[in-house]
């Protein structure tokens, strides 16, 4: 394999779902520093366990709240004084559903998903993005699984989180557009995980590893459209 991003610092928030997991590995086959933080040692571990075989690359876990926003700075200045910069940021958290009417919805659980599906992706995008315009360089990518932007009854809670996240991303987009900070909110279609597939043989699906070789193709310039704030992947589906 072409490792493509040796020497490169990236941190993947999210690392304890499918595709983040997936991006970890890949990104660690192409022989990168990888930061993951996660929130408990359970995730730590399995992470660690699925991630036994690969040799190359750096792995450096990290326990965190990601609701934890003075932990998440105290981070910062220890990949500035470790690394002295980083260079490419993935947000892959879950995007979580909620199949009721908002009235229907208890307020612990509004509480709840505005925390892990708005708050986190603030908190990650603030600290990095901070740290991305002191350099004046970097790349940052929010993931969306695209499924959640289809038409369903009494899911008004998952499209009014996935309108927000949309709208920050073009709001932070703008802000470190002069920055020479690329910014991007890629959404994922029909994502298959637990198996590999071929690109050429399913145009139409993704799988975790194949958004990492995405994600790192559109870090290298590789594609069509990488001066385009939202991106699509499989471009097949897009397209269709």
């Amino acid at each position: 394999m072409n490792k493509q991003l040796s020497g490169t610092v990236t941190i993947v928030a999210g690392g304890n779902t499918p595709i983040g997991a997936g991006i970890v590995k890949t990104f660690l086959l192409h022989n990168a520093f990888v930061i993951a933080p996660l929130s408990t040692a359970e995730e730590i571990i399995q992470l660690r366990s699925s991630l036994s075989s690969v040799q190359t690359g750096q792995l450096i876990t990290l326990l965190h709240d990601p609701l934890d926003y003075r932990k998440a700075e105290d981070i910062k200045e220890c990949i500035k004084q470790v690394y002295g910069h980083v260079d490419l940021v993935v947000s892959a958290f879950d995007n979580n559903w909620h199949g009721r009417a908002l009235l229907d919805i208890e307020i612990d659980e509004w509480q709840k998903a505005i925390d892990e599906n708005i708050t986190a992706h603030f908190i990650i995008n603030r600290v990095a993005l901070k740290l991305m315009k002191e350099q004046h360089k970097g790349m940052y990518i929010n993931i969306c699984n695209a499924d959640v932007l289809c038409a369903r009854p009494y899911a008004s809670l998952t499209r009014l989180i996935t309108e927000n996240q949309t709208e920050l991303s073009v709001m932070l987009a703008e802000e470190v557009k002069h920055y020479n900070i690329r910014y991007y909110h890629l959404f994922l279609h029909n994502i298959v995980t637990g198996q590999p597939l071929s690109e050429q043989t399913y145009p139409d699906l993704t799988t975790p590893l194949m958004t990492g070789e995405h994600i790192i193709k559109l870090y290298h310039h590789q594609l069509h459209n990488t001066d385009q704030l939202f991106q699509y992947y499989p471009a097949a589906v897009a397209a269709g």
